[in-house]
């Protein structure tokens, strides 16, 4: 009951926006596209998954335009604790400033993204650069 009224309660404002939300079962996937009807999606994607090995229940809702992730994501934990916080440009490509938090609440790091053309740096809560894992041209690295 508590999940469905959590939901219900992202959907509402969405709604009264005028907003396109949809489930995650209701959008087909084909690599980075979501599709609706046989078009491509524009509007908000929620998604609920349950706990896997490895990986605990939660929920995500991310902006869609034109079948790419674009604009805001955000993720919770199954207690309802904000997981992540950021954006999407033009596809799966992180922008900006993306925050993590524990399970506990307490933030863990803020990452940096500035596309495929920059490093992506993490900082963690004590503001000092603990890792980098992508070169300038975008290509993964060890994380030092």
């Amino acid at each position: 009951m508590k999940k469905l009224l959590f939901i219900l309660l992202l959907i509402i404002p969405f709604i009264g926006f005028g907003q396109n939300v949809k489930f995650n079962n209701e959008l087909i996937e084909e690599g980075n596209m979501y599709y609706y009807n046989g078009s491509p999606f524009t509007g908000i994607r929620i998604y609920y998954w349950e706990s896997e090995e490895g990986w605990e229940s939660g929920n995500s809702q991310m902006t869609i335009k034109n079948g790419l992730p674009n604009g805001s994501y955000q993720s919770w934990y199954s207690n309802g604790k904000l997981e992540f916080i950021g954006n999407y440009m033009n596809g799966l490509n992180r922008n900006g400033v993306w925050k993590r938090w524990y399970k506990n609440g307490q933030l863990e790091s803020i990452m940096i993204y500035q596309g495929l053309s920059s490093d992506i740096e993490t900082v963690t809560s004590n503001g000092l650069i603990s890792e980098t894992c992508w070169d300038k041209k975008g290509h993964e690295i060890d994380c030092e």
